[in-house]
């Protein structure tokens, strides 16, 4: 995943990450709060959903408890408390989490597994429980994501991404003074659950949920991501110089360039980015959105104008994987694929392909999908992942080979040209980096070089030591997981 938006308001995030057999739990939130593990509740390196481990509990009076904070208390407003589970045994009453009193009876609220069935509850004020039990039992030996949510009026839990209960509240304000929570028993050692939990985070004040959706494929991240900061597209150049913009505490961030459009051969100029927050001054910003990682929505897709913010030199090259996400009737379906390649242009269609390796297994989710969507998976160079959309398109064509082991699956989609401009507006020039070749063909040019995220049909790309460009007419790009490289070509030869 990229970072998360609503960082700032995670209130307690467990990875369960560590040594095995540990009792340390680490919490990464902003705002960490001490975790004590009690009876044999320990890390365990066996089982992860991700990451390297998870929190393992024998159903013999393991637990943990969070030290207690005003950022917990889930009281009044929005709230979203998430994990993943891997239940062992089923027991009536299991305790997966619950904020409580010194006795462990009043719960400000709570999760159970009663006989596997997902069973969540609020204590309200008014000494009244609302509450719900699933009808399915979650199956044992499985990881299963769980949420409970807090929306308005409402409460709601969710498994693996489908609604299972919901009720009103009829109260604004639940039970309180905030107390203790505790993980896996009560804060006596009482309804222990058996199995383990992986990647628990509590958000206070926002709703994540509130309707099916698909689950993490990813480890919760720790970074946050500062985004929608909008800019007026006219924005004088002499005033941008004065523009700035505070940022959010950000961790796994590093110092990046800021292209300065202002000049055609992209000059940078550093900005930093502190762990406790602070402040990037930006030369210019061309209505467009600013983030604090190396991540622009949908680069393959039309778009007004790109961040003046470059932050891509904050991305490890390597390892960086391709996954497809296929729309289907019944939901996204997650899809590895060996090699993707996709054509941006001026007044023609624009394409994009891949290739599924060994595609028995996904045929009717092929057969059945309407769209699909190139991801791009990597980390920045602290070790934050990032996951960001490559190219969009339609199924409009699969094939099907055999090859020397098995069959492979190629699909194809076309979407909308862009806009042909021949002279281009300054502010948008680029200048391509790793220059691989330069050819002719007709009366046009192509340049093969390392590939330009940022770069857009219509723009103008220098190229080459002696400052020569083209205008940009299309834009090819290739990636097999071993090598990824563009040709940028312009119907016209290029200038100097």
């Amino acid at each position: 995943m990229a970072g998360d938006l609503f960082f700032s308001q995670v209130a307690l995030l467990l990875h369960c990450d560590g040594t095995d057999g540990s009792t340390t739990f680490t919490d990464s939130a902003p705002t960490p709060k001490a975790v004590t593990a009690y009876g044999n509740a320990h890390v365990e390196t066996d089982q992860a959903k991700f990451g390297t481990a998870s929190a393992a509990f024998d159903g013999n009076g393991d637990y943990l408890t969070v030290t207690n904070h005003a950022g917990l208390n889930l009281s009044s407003g929005n709230w979203t408390v998430e994990m993943w589970v891997r239940p062992t045994a089923a027991n009536p009453g299991n305790q997966i989490i619950a904020e409580h009193d010194s006795s462990s009876y009043y719960k400000t609220w709570q999760i159970q597994l009663y006989n596997n069935k997902l069973a969540c509850s609020v204590y309200l004020s008014s000494a009244v429980y609302r509450g719900f039990t699933a009808a399915t039992a979650l199956p044992l030996n499985e990881w299963a994501h769980i949420a409970f949510v807090r929306n308005g009026d409402q409460i709601m839990a969710f498994a693996n991404g489908v609604l299972q209960g919901s009720t009103s509240l009829g109260a604004s304000t639940l039970a309180g003074p905030v107390y203790t929570p505790a993980i896996g028993a009560t804060r006596s050692g009482s309804f222990p659950f058996t199995g383990y939990i992986d990647d628990i985070r509590i958000t206070a004040g926002v709703a994540r949920y509130t309707a099916g959706f698909t689950p993490p494929t990813e480890q919760f991240p720790d970074v946050a991501l500062v985004g929608a900061f909008a800019a007026d597209a006219g924005l004088p150049a002499a005033n941008a110089a004065a523009f700035s913009v505070s940022l959010v505490t950000a961790t796994g961030l590093d110092t990046g360039p800021i292209r300065d459009p202002s000049s055609a051969r992209a000059t940078v100029q550093p900005v930093a980015f502190a762990a406790d927050g602070g402040s990037a001054r930006a030369p210019a910003m061309l209505g467009w959105h600013l983030f604090a990682m190396a991540h622009v929505d949908a680069p393959m897709a039309p778009q007004s104008a790109y961040a003046a913010h470059d932050f891509r030199p904050l991305v490890n090259t390597y390892p960086i994987r391709y996954t497809m996400e296929l729309s289907t009737p019944g939901g996204t379906v997650v899809v590895p694929i060996s090699s993707w390649q996709a054509t941006l242009q001026t007044d023609s269609q624009c394409y994009a392909g891949c290739v599924v390796p060994n595609c028995a297994q996904w045929l009717d989710e092929i057969q059945a999908a309407s769209e699909f969507t190139v991801y791009r998976h990597c980390t920045t160079r602290a070790g934050a992942p990032l996951k960001h959309q490559m190219v969009r398109a339609p199924v409009q064509a699969y094939q099907i080979d055999q090859g020397t082991t098995n069959y492979t699956c190629s699909l194809q989609g076309y979407f909308d040209a862009y806009a042909s401009e021949p002279d281009p507006a300054p502010r948008y020039d680029a200048t391509l980096a790793g220059l691989r070749s330069v050819s002719t063909y007709g009366s046009g040019l192509r340049v093969r070089s390392a590939i330009d995220w940022l770069l857009q049909p219509a723009q103008r790309a220098y190229y080459g030591d002696a400052g020569a460009s083209l205008v940009v007419s299309f834009i090819n790009y290739y990636a097999n997981g071993s090598d990824e490289y563009c040709d940028i070509g312009s119907r016209e030869a290029g200038a100097p």
